[in-house]
């Protein structure tokens, strides 16, 4: 048994153990250096690995001597981040020669070496553009990305500088809503438009391959494990974690109990919170069992299948469920139907 727990129950660190999408990370990369695609956004469900996802990108990027990354927060003015970044790069390379001028911008000052005197902070950042684009290609990282005061100006002026060709790209990572919420908005079409990748669960055959060299156990076992998680990548993280704690490679009611206090505090309670009253009426109808049919599903919510498809459709763009087969749908993560079961009894109670 190993002595040291390798696995991570922090959100938004990548684990040492990661397991690579590899189509997915090339598909961004490729597009990135061809020029193909200048803006990505990645979407999936809380705890399914988005941020570990962009670590990745990222990371790639950061090892290119051509290429540089900069990482905005989406709650504060990203316009004023950007700017600040890009200010910070010119003085680290010495990117500017010639006259010195002066700019302030809501309380960050500025003194820069160019051919023309600063008005706004758009004039800032294609001045600074200019400079740096003539030796590296830019790539600006955005986690948790939400439709707010600070995204609409910022994702303009974005779509600006995309069409007056500077050498930039984006990469955005949000929550299924947030990301609608974004693409839909009629200000930022370019974003409707941009390619979106939804992260589904892990390769269950990768899981296996993990757990079967971190804990040294055979294929099989390993399997079974992986199987247990149903691919999600916290919950890969989560059981790993408690298996390691316990020096054990087997799923007992110790395990589960806390397998499913992990996941209720971190992960199920949050993602029950942000789901519609309709969502749940939709999920209380699963029971003992993680698939359904949906003509139960019409039966038991009393609607008809035209009203019972559009929110079939919401939870599974969620990514909480999935059609199995025709006529059938079920739960994509990992003993989320003992949640339901719960919140059932909550409610019931209530």
């Amino acid at each position: 048994m190993i002595d040291k727990n390798p696995f991570v129950l922090t959100f938004g660190i990548k684990p040492a153990n990661y397991i690579s999408r590899i189509t997915q990370a090339e598909e961004i990369i490729s597009s990135f250096e061809s020029n193909t695609n200048n803006v990505y956004m990645i979407t999936g469900l809380r705890g399914i690995g988005k941020t570990s996802f962009l670590t990745v990108i990222s990371e790639y990027f950061q090892m290119k001597k051509d290429w540089i990354v900069i990482e905005l927060i989406s709650e504060s003015d990203m316009l004023d981040q950007l700017a600040s970044k890009l200010y910070d790069v010119s003085l680290l390379h010495r990117i500017f020669n010639g006259k010195t001028f002066g700019f302030s911008f809501q309380g960050l000052s500025f003194s820069i070496k160019g051919e023309k005197p600063l008005t706004n902070v758009l004039s800032l950042i294609e001045i600074l553009l200019d400079k740096i684009q003539k030796k590296y290609k830019i790539l600006i990282c955005v986690d948790e990305a939400v439709s707010n005061n600070y995204m609409r100006p910022f994702a303009q002026t974005i779509q600006l500088l995309l069409r007056k060709k500077y050498s930039i790209n984006l990469l955005m990572t949000g929550l299924y809503q947030n990301i609608y919420n974004l693409q839909n908005n009629n200000a930022l079409t370019f974003l409707y438009r941009a390619p979106k990748i939804n992260l589904e669960p892990l390769n269950i055959s990768a899981v296996a391959q993990s757990y079967k060299k971190i804990f040294d156990i055979n294929y099989k076992k390993a399997l079974k494990l992986a199987l247990f998680t149903k691919g999600y990548s916290y919950a890969y993280q989560v059981l790993g974690y408690l298996l390691a704690s316990n020096k054990q490679t087997n799923i007992d009611n110790n395990i589960l109990d806390s397998f499913d206090q992990f996941m209720q505090e971190y992960v199920y309670d949050k993602i029950w919170s942000e789901l519609s009253e309709k969502d749940k009426d939709f999920l209380f109808c699963f029971d003992d069992e993680d698939v359904i049919k949906i003509e139960s599903v019409i039966e038991k919510t009393k609607k008809d299948k035209k009203y019972v498809s559009v929110y079939r459709d919401r939870l599974i763009k969620k990514g909480i469920i999935h059609s199995v087969e025709h006529g059938k749908i079920s739960l994509k993560l990992p003993r989320f139907n003992e949640y339901i079961q719960l919140q059932k009894m909550i409610y019931e109670i209530n």
